[in-house]
């Protein structure tokens, strides 16, 4: 299809927004390894074929709270994701 790049983000979410569902969330939650275990076997199947990018839970939360420290909200404070299925 011509497909050269893509990127996968691991679902994550905040206990401590209002937005979402809360009972919907943790089922759509990866347990932990699982996405590490995809990343393996999509690079050991089509490394070099096309371009890749992971990042998992912890990598867009640090992501976010150094969004949010370069920002102007600058005392805003994120919780903790959850991440992972429990």
């Amino acid at each position: 299809m011509g497909i050269q790049k893509f990127i996968f983000r691991e679902v994550f979410y905040y206990p401590d927004n209002n937005i979402v569902d809360h009972k919907r969330m943790p089922g759509l939650l990866l347990r932990d390894g699982e996405f590490r275990g995809m990343m393996d076997r999509v690079l050991s199947r089509f490394d070099g074929a096309a371009d890749f990018l992971f990042a998992d839970g912890q990598t867009l939360h640090a992501s976010s709270k150094r969004m949010i420290k370069d920002s102007k909200f600058l005392k805003r404070e994120l919780s903790e994701p959850r991440v992972g299925a429990s």
